[in-house]
């Protein structure tokens, strides 16, 4: 550092801290407000957990679509040999951010992200999946036509009504397992 002259790490830590201090002290040209009183009024809190960039890694994925973590190594797809993959290690979930991620793990990957309990992650996503399915349904109702006889009638309402009872059911079930496990199973999937 030109023109600086310290003895050691604490004594170059000690002049920072110093001018720091003393440039905060003063008026700022463009708030025109004192630094230190103006961050006492905000009120700010520390953060509740790590900043997440620290729990992002890059990993270069191998020839035999294999990236290493932590010691473990893991699959990728193979479209990804010699590319760098985003590896995220949260809540004892372990994500490699590539495109073709599914809806639901890149849901519960972005709540767990930004601190949002694994259950509270999962209602999120079963919730957010029930517009995108009236909608599709929708959609292919209206591309087929609403010509439907009095037989096809009744296989799709029995159809939507077993898969609808067969959901909740999943649903229940997964949500419990939520509780008390973690998303590892899924990821190995």
């Amino acid at each position: 550092m030109v023109g600086i002259k310290y003895n050691s790490l604490d004594d170059l830590n000690g002049q920072a801290i110093a001018w720091g201090n003393k440039v905060n002290g003063n008026i700022h040209a463009t708030t025109d407000d004192i630094p230190f009183k103006r961050l006492k009024r905000e009120g700010l809190n520390p953060l509740s957990r790590e900043y997440i960039i620290d729990k992002i890694n890059l990993r270069r994925v191998q020839k035999d679509c294999l990236i290493s973590y932590a010691g473990n190594q893991y699959s990728v797809p193979a479209e990804y040999v010699g590319k760098d993959v985003a590896v995220v290690a949260l809540d004892n979930m372990l994500a490699a951010i590539i495109p073709g991620t599914s809806r639901s793990g890149a849901t519960i990957a972005g709540a767990l992200l930004i601190g949002v309990s694994r259950v509270a992650a999962a209602e999120f996503t079963f919730f957010l999946a029930v517009p995108v399915m009236f909608g599709l349904s929708a959609l292919k109702i209206l591309k087929f036509g609403f010509a439907f006889t009095g037989i096809e009638n009744l296989t799709l309402g029995l159809g939507m009504t077993v898969a609808f009872l067969v959901s909740v059911l999943a649903i229940k079930f997964l949500m419990s397992y939520f509780k008390k496990h973690y998303f590892k199973v899924f990821g190995w999937y």
